[in-house]
């Protein structure tokens, strides 16, 4: 079996694992804009608690 038929009979699942993995970086990158974000906002209210 060459490669292109091994790719061919194993798309389905190849394609899923790199959707899955992909899937899995953004989860990951959404995760850490929004613990960020979080972070700033809490940022922003200590300082303006402060009045800074």
């Amino acid at each position: 079996m060459t490669r292109d038929e091994y790719i061919f009979k194993n798309a389905p699942q190849i394609a899923e694992q790199r959707i899955r993995a992909a899937r899995v970086l953004q989860a990951k990158e959404a995760e850490r804009r929004w613990k960020r974000a979080l972070a700033e906002i809490k940022g922003w209210g200590i300082r303006s608690m402060h009045g800074l």
